[in-house]
């Protein structure tokens, strides 16, 4: 797998003057190049294949060898839609190592996540976290909804098949939900980004046309893999001191009052 990378990347920075010119020559004559833009973004592959206009599988199937040929038409489609993301360019040894970091998102995600969020979801933590004072920063995002004359329901249960979910803002009936984390220390950043994206999935399954937004502090310390979770599985993250951003991202959304 290491040797294929470089190979790859040595060709794919030859066909594009070492990245100096992105166009659909590349993509033509290296299908599997997009694999090499797509680890320059960092992003996984459902994600990158919503930027590039494709699904998960027809990228996972140029990356695997599977579809051996693009059209030119095709290519140019591709090649633009990469220029727009204006990626930097990155040496061998940093694709190398986001590779590994994007993989272990994954197992992050799939794993520990589902385990850190259902220790919140049993009976006992639902009636405890349904009666819990609103935070600090539960009580900001409070006072702009009011303002903006959003109406809402604070730490509201969500039933998803088996499973409950309280979560901290309940906005309509599609549902619209937004979470507020205040994070600290690396361990509790973890601990709370996994309950928050097993939390998005689950939503998102039995809920399709729910809006999730996620509002953090902008000091968090987090790692760019933590924080491209939360961006993938959320359809917004907000930071503290964007809350009338997210009041009119809301308005702008159209959810059922």
């Amino acid at each position: 797998m290491k040797h294929e990378i470089e190979s790859l990347f040595g060709k794919t920075a030859d066909e594009t003057g070492n990245f100096a010119s992105i166009n659909n020559s590349v993509f033509v004559k290296y299908p599997k190049a997009i694999k090499i833009f797509r680890l320059m973004s960092g992003c996984d592959q459902r994600s990158f294949a919503a930027l590039i206009g494709k699904n998960q599988q027809w990228v996972s199937a140029i990356e695997r060898g599977f579809i051996h040929g693009i059209s030119k038409s095709e290519a140019e489609k591709i090649a633009l839609s990469i220029r727009k993301m204006n990626l930097q360019k990155v040496e061998l040894n940093e694709i190398m190592r986001l590779e590994i970091e994007i993989a272990n998102k994954g197992r992050f995600k799939g794993e520990y996540a589902r385990k850190m969020a259902l220790k919140a979801v049993g009976r006992n933590s639902v009636r405890s976290a349904e009666s819990q004072k609103p935070t600090p920063q539960e009580k900001k995002i409070a006072t702009v909804l009011r303002k903006q004359g959003i109406d809402f329901q604070m730490h509201k249960p969500i039933y998803v098949g088996k499973i409950t979910f309280v979560c901290d803002f309940v906005l309509g009936g599609l549902p619209t939900v937004i979470e507020a984390k205040h994070l600290t220390t690396k361990y509790r950043t973890k601990a709370l980004i996994a309950e928050l994206a097993y939390k998005a999935l689950r939503i998102k399954r039995f809920y399709p046309k729910a809006k999730l937004f996620a509002v953090i502090n902008r000091d968090a310390t987090m790692a760019n893999s933590e924080r491209l979770i939360l961006k993938e599985e959320f359809d917004s993250l907000f930071f503290e001191d964007e809350l009338e951003k997210l009041a009119g991202e809301i308005s702008k959304s159209g959810f059922e009052r």
